[in-house]
C-alpha cells in the first residue's frame, strides 16, 4: 500500500476562550499569559462536541478535498491524548461514522507529536517508495532536521518488502537517483546536515554539490534520553517495536562530532533481517565486493563535491544552571561569514569517529569526486565557489550589539555563557516542571514529545544580507552562489542561485 498526503481537513470547537477570560479566573493580566505561552486564545468543546466529532468533520473535509470515498481508505490512525473512550478507540468511532467496515482503525497517543507519529505509523504500512524515484536539479538550502538526520534530504525506509520478496534479484529492489542537486547551508541535530540515508540499498548520488552544511550532535537520540528508543529515527541498533527489541539496550551515550555533509547508516533491525538471504548487492557494494549492503546503505557516489561541511557537538557547564555550549564556539563578525576554527567532516558513516576513520565497518566509495576532508581516494581541491556562506547568528552580527543587550532578549541573541555571535543553544528545561535547573548530560535527561533535547537557533533567516541598505552595493545579492569553478563540477556546474 502506497501512502501520500492527498487531502487535509480541519475542525475546531465553536467556543473561543480568550486570555482575558482565563486571566480573570487566575487573577493575572492577559498579557502575562501571552508573554509566557505565546497563546492569545484557545478553543473549548461544548456539549455535543468531542475528539470523535471533530475528527469526523476533519476526515470528511479531507476526503472531499482529495476526491476520495471512505471505501477507498485502507487504514484510520488518530493521534490523540484525549480519546472519546479508553476503548473502543476514537479511530474506530470515526471509521464507524464514515461507514468503513473493513479497514483497521486505532489511536496513537504521542502528545504534541501525535500527527508525526501517526504519519510515521501510516508510512510503516507501506512496501517502500516504489520504482524509479529521481531527484534532479534542485536546490536544498536552509532546512533543519532538529532531532534527526538529513537536514537537506533524508532517504529512509526506501526498501523493505521489495527486498524480502526478491532477496536474490537486486534489480527488483527500489532505487533512488539523486542527480545534479545543490545541498547547502542545511542543519541536522544528529548527523548528515546535507544528506542522510538509511534502509536505502540502491541510491545513486551523482553530480551533486554538498557544501556548508552543519551537524550539531544535539538530538536526544545521542544521549540515551528517555524518549530515544521511540523516536522516529531511533538510536543505532534500536527500534521502537516490538517492546524489548534486541539491540535497544546500548544506544549512543556520548556527545561527539557526527558526519556533517553526507552520511549513511547501518540498516534498522527490520531491514537487516530482510537482507539476511541476500547473495548479491547488484553493484551497490564495496570494492572488492563484501556484501556490505546486507548491513549498510552503500550508495554509488560519482562526480560529487563535498566541501566545508562543519561538525559540532555540545558541552554542558557546571550546575546549578548548566549552560549548553556548542563546540567549537565560533563567532561571526558579518552575516554569513565563515570563522576559522571549525571542524569539518564531509562524508561518513554512523559509527565512524572522524573524517578519515571508518570504525563503522564501512568505507564509502566516492568516485571522481572532491571530498574536502579527505579519507578517500581522489581530489581534495577547493572548488572555488562563486560565493559560499556559513550558518551562524540568527540575529545579524552587524546589529547584535544593539539588539542583544540583556539575558531577557529573544532567542537568537547571545545566550548567557556562550561565546561570541554564533549558533546558540539555549539551556533546556524539563517540560514537567518549569522550576527545575537546566539539563545536565546524563541518561535521565528529559526530552519533549518530539524527542528534541536542545533547540537550535541559527541564521541567517534570509537568502540575502538583511543589513545591506536598499540601493547600496550588493543589495539583494544572494549570500550563496555555489557555482564551482574548479574540480569536479557538482550539480553540473550549478546555475547561480
Amino acid at each position: 500500500m502506497r501512502v501520500s498526503i492527498r487531502g487535509i481537513g480541519k475542525a475546531v470547537p465553536d467556543r473561543v476562550v480568550t486570555n482575558a477570560e482565563v486571566a480573570k479566573r487566575l487573577g493575572v493580566e492577559p498579557e502575562w499569559i501571552e508573554s509566557r505561552t505565546g497563546i492569545r486564545e484557545r478553543r473549548y468543546v461544548s456539549d455535543g462536541e468531542s475528539t470523535a466529532t471533530l475528527g469526523l468533520a476533519a476526515a470528511r473535509q479531507a476526503l472531499d478535498r482529495a476526491g476520495l470515498t471512505p471505501a477507498s481508505i485502507g487504514c484510520v490512525v488518530v493521534g490523540t491524548c484525549s480519546p472519546e473512550h479508553q476503548f473502543p478507540s476514537t479511530a474506530c468511532v470515526i471509521a464507524h461514522e464514515l461507514g468503513m467496515t473493513a479497514a483497521p482503525a486505532f489511536d496513537v497517543s504521542a502528545a504534541c507529536s501525535g500527527f508525526v507519529y501517526s504519519l510515521a505509523v501510516g508510512a510503516a504500512l507501506t512496501d517502500g517508495i516504489g520504482p524509479g524515484l529521481r531527484i534532479d536539479h534542485n536546490l536544498f538550502q536552509g532546512n533543519t532536521a532538529e532531532s534527526g538526520s538529513g537536514g537537506g534530504l533524508r532517504l529512509q525506509g526506501i526498501n523493505g518488502n521489495d527486498v524480502l520478496n526478491n532477496p536474490t534479484n537486486p534489480s527488483q529492489w527500489y532505487s533512488v537517483a539523486v542527480t545534479n542537486n545543490i545541498f547547502a547551508n542545511n542543519v541536522a541535530g544528529w548527523a548528515g546536515g546535507g544528506v542522510s540515508i538509511q534502509d536505502a540499498v540502491r541510491v545513486s548520488f551523482d553530480g551533486n554539490t554538498v557544501a556548508s552544511n552543519d551537524s550539531t550532535a544535539t538530538a536526544g537520540v545521542l544521549f540515551d534520553t528517555l524518549g530515544a528508543p521511540n523516536s522516529s529515527v531511533p538510536p543505532p541498533g534500536c527500534n521502537p517495536a516490538p517492546a524489548g527489541q534486541p539491540g535497544c539496550t546500548n544506544p549512543v551515550t556520548n556527545a561527539s562530532n557526527q558526519p556533517a555533509g553526507f552520511e549513511s547508516h547501518r540498516h534498522t533491525l527490520q531491514l537487516a533481517a530482510a537482507m539476511a538471504a541476500v547473495t548479491n548487492c547488484g553493484g551497490f557494494d564495496t570494492a572488492p565486493a563484501t556484501l556490505a549492503c546486507k548491513t549498510f546503505s552503500v550508495p554509488e557516489l560519482s562526480g560529487d563535491v563535498f566541501w566545508y561541511n562543519r561538525a559540532f557537538h555540545i558541552t554542558v557547564g557546571a550546575p546549578p544552571m548548566s549552560v549548553v555550549q556548542l563546540t567549537p564556539a565560533l563567532s561571526q563578525t558579518t552575516t554569513g561569514s565563515c570563522p576559522s576554527g571549525a571542524t569539518y567532516w564531509d562524508i561518513g558513516v554512523q559509527g565512524d569517529t572522524g573524517p578519515t576513520n571508518h570504525a563503522s565497518g564501512l568505507t564509502l566509495r566516492p568516485m571522481a569526486s572532491n571530498v574536502g576532508t579527505g579519507g578517500y581516494p581522489g581530489a581534495s581541491v577547493n572548488p572555488s565557489f562563486t560565493h559560499m556562506y556559513c550558518n551562524g547568528s540568527r540575529v545579524p552580527p552587524e546589529i547584535a550589539p544593539m539588539l542583544c543587550t540583556s539575558n531577557a532578549n529573544a532567542p537568537g541573541c547571545i545566550q548567557p555563557g556562550t561565546v561570541g555571535v554564533s549558533m546558540t543553544t539555549p539551556v533546556g528545561i524539563p517540560d514537567n516542571n518549569p522550576f527545575y535547573v537546566a539539563f545536565t548530560l546524563n541518561p535521565a535527561a528529559t526530552v519533549d514529545e518530539g524527542n528534541n533535547w536542545i533547540n537550535m537557533f541559527y541564521g541567517p533567516l534570509s537568502t540575502v544580507s538583511p543589513v545591506t541598505a536598499r540601493g547600496a552595493t550588493g543589495y539583494g545579492a544572494p549570500l550563496g552562489n555555489y557555482s564551482a569553478n574548479a574540480g569536479p563540477g557538482g550539480a553540473e556546474g550549478a546555475t547561480p542561485w
